[in-house]
């Protein structure tokens, strides 16, 4: 069947992947400890027949494993989901040949103007040296007996040259001005192509959805993934009014991602489940004690007593102890870290966020709540001379508070920062806001001692 999927995809990409090549949208992402589900979706006019859904440029740190479709429409059936990798350079090559084309372009407007300008420079280079002879001839004349009909031909030739001196010198610097806004141009294309022949070794995703239409229809596609670089960590502001004993409890998350996508305008969800964990219990390996037969790899010696009671003056005996094998998924579960909380809880943002690939810490709002508190002192003189202001009250939310770093206000102060361990629902919440300045403590050491009779008839003294 699977075979099947993947010939119909081929042969159906190559007539329909021009019409079904729409941009898919980012709708809803829902961001775990150290991964996210994305779905996209698009809306298509199909028709009867067999077509070929494309969402193109995916992640390329999607698990291809996890992709998902699912069609709602009437009469609409899906057949199949396939995928591939598209390397960056081969979308790239459009883009390079143009920048091409462009610096080619701007090369040979330069070489262009470069050419006028030395066709001026020469003419400049003429009426300077033409000027310089006709100053030298009217010079000249002027010892000799000239008509005034003479001289004006010469003083009009003068001017001429001088006004055609001016001409040339502006277009050059016209000429100027002009091949240094292209040259400005040609090292910013240059610089495009610089990153364009250098790409970075990435890849994108090109997902292939197969359906079937029964007619003419519209439909709704989701697709489905997996995609690694994301995470989110729990942070909390406690706010604490000794006047009222109320407890304002701001419930954040830290998001960040690198997946290469932007989440613009998306539903997010926060999970607290680990999909990285399996969700068949694991199981005990066993451990037969046997002497009959050795360890394969490394014997581990156990020591066994002989006799009615244990601990008996009986001479010892070695037996040697040999583990069964065990299924290597069985083995890699039970090595996996994991903090199991509990029944995993899933939050959903009322906002839409927007979120960037770039690693940086964007902080959304989980929930608020205010609490009822009852505020004490405590105090350990031993390590510190201070009281401190404690804050006891319990979880009323219908969710665990997961273990992470608190920052705690008093009465509209900053204070400090403390950390919640992880609270299930109705489980006691206990915060410390600071100490106490207008409560002074000391420890004072005393000696005394007082006497006591023994049980002999005899007195006893206690040093305290």
């Amino acid at each position: 069947m699977k075979n099947k999927i993947q010939i119909l995809v081929v042969a159906l990409l190559i007539q329909f992947s021009a019409m079904y090549a729409e941009n898919s949208n980012i709708n809803e992402v829902t961001v775990y400890k150290d991964r996210a589900l994305v779905t996209r979706s698009k809306t298509i006019n199909t028709v009867e027949g067999e077509k070929i859904i494309i969402f193109e440029g995916l992640t390329n740190r999607l698990d291809p494993k996890s992709l998902r479709a699912k069609v709602n429409g009437k009469g609409v059936e899906l057949l199949g989901i396939n995928w591939e990798k598209i390397i960056v350079n081969k979308i790239q090559n459009s883009k390079l040949n143009a920048l091409e084309l462009e610096r080619i372009a701007l090369e040979n407007a330069i070489r262009e103007l470069k050419d006028k300008k030395t066709v001026l420079a020469v003419k400049l280079k003429f009426v300077k040296e033409y000027r310089t002879f006709s100053k030298k001839t009217i010079s000249e004349q002027a010892t000799k007996k000239v008509t005034d009909e003479s001289s004006e031909k010469w003083n009009n030739s003068i001017k001429f040259l001088d006004e055609s001196e001016e001409v040339v010198i502006e277009k050059i610097h016209n000429l100027n001005i002009e091949i240094r806004k292209i040259e400005k141009k040609l090292t910013a294309t240059k610089s495009n192509l610089n990153k364009y022949i250098n790409p970075e070794s990435r890849t994108t995703i090109t997902a292939f959805v197969a359906i079937k239409s029964a007619k003419s229809a519209k439909c709704d596609i989701k697709l489905s993934y997996v995609t690694y670089g994301a995470g989110w960590t729990p942070r909390y502001d406690a706010r604490i009014d000794p006047d009222t004993s109320k407890l304002n409890l701001t419930y954040y998350a830290t998001v960040t991602q690198q997946s290469g996508e932007i989440w613009d305008g998306v539903q997010l969800y926060l999970s607290t489940a680990q999909p990285q964990v399996g969700a068949k219990a694991p199981k005990l390996p066993r451990f037969v004690l046997d002497g009959s037969f050795a360890t394969r790899n490394k014997n581990i010696k156990y020591e066994m007593l002989k006799g009615d009671k244990v601990g008996s003056a009986a001479p010892q005996e070695e037996f040697e102890v040999s583990a069964p094998e065990v299924a290597e998924d069985e083995m890699s579960i039970s090595r996996s870290s994991v903090e199991d909380k509990g029944t995993s809880v899933t939050f959903k943002i009322k906002d839409a966020v927007k979120i960037y690939p770039d690693g940086r810490p964007y902080q959304v709002t989980v929930n608020d709540s205010i609490l009822q508190t009852k505020l004490s002192y405590e105090a350990i003189p031993v390590e510190k001379a201070y009281i401190y202001l404690k804050a006891s009250s319990h979880n009323k939310t219908p969710y665990p508070l997961l273990s992470g770093p608190v920052a705690i206000f008093r009465g509209g102060g900053y204070i400090g920062t403390s950390k919640i361990s992880y609270t299930p629902p109705n489980s006691p919440i206990n915060l410390f806001a600071g100490i106490d300045e207008n409560i002074s403590i000391k420890r004072v050491k005393k000696d005394g001692f007082y006497n006591k009779k023994s049980l002999l008839g005899g007195t006893k003294t206690d040093m305290f």
